[in-house]
């Protein structure tokens, strides 16, 4: 017995009457237990839940759980988060509350009323701020009384009261702010359109056959957003996507148009064949020019030449040959044996004495047939036999050929006067073999035909473009236009090409196709130089068109839909339960989404057809127009968030209850303190 009593006396152990140390009342009690996420014993259900609702703080809330339970109010507690909970036998902490929906039913049927006598209000004109701040403020009186009753408290909060009435009243001059809120247009940047712009993308558009959007149309940064927003929005991405998709017809439809009207060849191998006809046609073509305009002066130059003696040069090839071995000496032979011809000698025959003729291999100095040997060897240098020898070896026939010429035209004015004119008619063949068409597309096989077109443009200055169109028009005009058709279709066949794993059509291949052909400064040049005026301008306009379509990404960022897509997979019963705990946010979230279901809908279609532009100043930013509507939604928010449900305030309307608790509690010990001092005089005394 001494030992307990000595426990009592120095507070190690707790009191048989109420549960707590003496101690305690030096310092904070248990406000901010660890709460058991499951119910315990004295875990009440819906009536008790219900009830202990009806008053208007968790005060007397404890009470009603008090009276119910037959738990002394010693043993509530309230957390940090406004729960209320007791303590158990085992001396955890267990929720009170076990039904939330019957704890907040009169909460939500309070904000009821007062939502229906602000509707019934609107209605009174000019008195409705009177009578619904009177009906509010009745509402809550009522709400009070009825607390008091069934905690048997003294709880009476006039200043409340007057609040209610007060918001009640005031709420019914918002639907003025509401009307002016709702008179908010949508394209706020509308004042920026460029109406002329926009008239001639529709024009362009409808010539085309390409449907235009309203916001694609006017190019306003606000109206570009909400369309991108709306592709993706599950209540009208359906509509968005259907009509992407219909006019990607369109936009394939016109583009086949163009290129047909440029040329009607669709095969690009078959484009390539006739270009590159067309341009070994032309290399001819320069050649018979220079031959045609020279060979009469050559011919003239030479009849009355005298003879050329070349001894100097074949004694040259015989000490060349005389070192050689192989190939090399079988080219320089055949090189020496075309200095000499066979010369016809009359003869006697000796046995017959009959006169003959005997051919006599002589050292050709006739001025026409060296001419004819200085042209072979010049096509010679260059063929396999010579081209594979030594480049030392190379370099001396080509030598030997130089100096022939010299030996043919010296002394000959009239055949120096041909070659300066052979030399200006070569001028147009040597470019042609420098440029892109000589060095390349002349050279293709036919197995790569279809690559001619893209040899002839792709990343081809416009200077190289215009040679080209110039060579092959020289020939074929319509064989350019055959070849120009077969680059735009390769690059549009490019655009039309969705990235790897893709599932759909690429719905923005129109803008695709615009970027690959006006992408930069250089592509545009070359543009203009590889089509007429009239082609130009056609193409111009078409990419006008197509870029306008481009200027909403049709896919874009998956958010929002995910966002939509998790909102409605977590709707289940609990949580639409749990939304009502919430009534102001419930609200909130009910209201935007009607906003944005009415809206989104409304702007498609809006959106969709360029010609009812001013029909933008439909589309609100609020979904109903009723002042009736506005004034129930403004009162409900008002009762919902700024303090009708005093349980459901801020950190501070918590803290402030845990403190009233602890007072209450401090006040029992103190009530008891005396019953406690009077048990341990008594063991005192029998101790003794």
């Amino acid at each position: 017995m001494g030992r307990l009593t000595d426990k009592l006396l120095s507070g190690t152990t707790t009191s048989v009457v109420s549960g707590f140390r003496p101690e305690q009342e030096q310092f904070k009690s248990l406000s901010t237990p660890t709460i058991e996420p499951v119910a315990g014993k004295e875990t009440q259900g819906f009536g008790v839940s219900l009830k202990a609702g009806i008053p208007i703080n968790r005060q007397d809330a404890i009470k009603v759980l008090s009276q119910e339970t037959g738990l002394p109010v010693s043993r509530f507690v309230i957390d940090d988060d406004g729960t209320i909970a007791y303590k158990g036998d085992d001396g955890k902490y267990y929720p009170a509350i076990g039904n939330k929906a019957g704890y907040y039913a009169p909460d939500i049927l309070q904000t009821g009323a007062d939502v229906g006598i602000s509707l019934l209000g609107s209605y009174t004109g000019p008195y409705a701020p009177l009578v619904v701040g009177g009906g509010t403020a009745g509402t809550e009186a009522l709400r009070q009384y009825a607390g008091r009753q069934v905690s048997g408290s003294d709880t009476s909060d006039p200043f409340r009261i007057g609040i209610s009435g007060f918001l009640g009243g005031a709420g019914e001059l918002f639907p003025t702010l509401y009307r002016s809120l709702k008179n908010a247009d949508v394209a706020k940047d509308i004042s920026q359109l460029n109406k002329t712009d926009m008239d001639n993308i529709l024009k362009l558009a409808n010539e085309q056959g390409i449907d235009i959007t309203t916001a694609e149309a006017s190019n306003l940064a606000s109206l570009l957003s909400k369309q991108g927003t709306i592709s993706r929005l599950p209540e009208t991405a359906t509509k968005l996507q259907e009509y992407y998709k219909k006019r990607f017809g369109q936009v394939y439809d016109a583009v086949e148009s163009y290129l047909g009207k440029i040329s009607p060849v669709a095969e690009l191998d078959e484009a390539g064949r006739i270009a590159q006809e067309s341009l070994l046609k032309r290399r001819n073509e320069l050649k018979d020019i220079r031959f045609q305009q020279t060979k009469p002066l050559y011919d003239k130059a030479l009849a009355n030449a005298t003879p050329v003696d070349t001894s100097s040069l074949v004694a040259k090839l015989d000490d060349m040959i005389s070192m050689s071995k192989g190939r090399e000496r079988q080219a320089l032979e055949k090189i020496k044996k075309d200095f000499y011809y066979q010369k016809p000698e009359k003869i006697i025959n000796a046995k017959t004495g009959r006169p003959e003729t005997k051919y006599v291999d002589v050292l050709d100095d006739r001025p026409q047939a060296l001419q004819r040997l200085k042209m072979e060897l010049d096509s010679y240098v260059n063929t396999d036999e010579v081209t594979g020898l030594d480049s030392v070896i190379q370099g001396e026939i080509k030598t030997i050929n130089k100096q022939l010429k010299e030996l043919i035209r010296q002394d000959n004015q009239l055949y120096k006067e041909a070659d300066t004119l052979y030399a200006q008619l070569s001028e147009p063949i040597n470019e042609f073999d420098k440029r892109r068409v000589g060095t390349s597309i002349t050279k293709i096989s036919e197995d790569n035909l279809n690559t001619v077109s893209r040899r002839i443009f792709q990343n081809a200055d416009p200077s190289s473009i215009r040679y080209a169109r110039e060579q092959i028009e020289a020939v074929d005009p319509q064989a350019w236009n055959d070849v120009t058709r077969a680059w735009l279709q390769d690059t549009w066949e490019q655009a039309l090409k969705q990235s790897k794993g893709a599932k759909d059509v690429n719905l923005d291949a129109g803008l695709a196709w615009r970027n690959i052909l006006f992408g930069d400064k250089k592509s545009e040049r070359a543009l203009k130089a590889a089509l007429n005026e009239e082609q130009y301008k056609g193409l111009s306009d078409l990419a006008t068109v197509l870029q306008a379509a481009g200027r909403v990404n049709k896919y874009g960022s998956d958010t929002a839909f995910n966002q939509e897509t998790m909102r409605q997979l977590t709707s289940s019963a609990q949580n639409k339960i749990a939304k009502l705990l919430n009534p102001r946010q419930t609200l909130i979230d009910w209201l935007n989404s009607i906003s944005l279901n009415k809206n989104a809908n409304k702007f498609a279609d809006i959106i969709l057809d360029p010609n009812r532009l001013d029909d933008l100043k439909e589309l609100k930013q609020v979904p109903f127009g009723s002042t009736q509507f506005a004034g129930g939604v403004i009162q409900l928010l008002l009762d919902s968030g700024i303090g009708i449900d005093g349980r459901v305030g801020s950190t501070s309307n918590i803290e402030s209850e845990q403190y009233k608790l602890e007072e209450t509690q401090r006040e029992m010990i103190e009530e008891d303190q005396p019953k406690r001092q009077s048990i341990t005089d008594k063991l005192l005394k029998s101790n003794k």
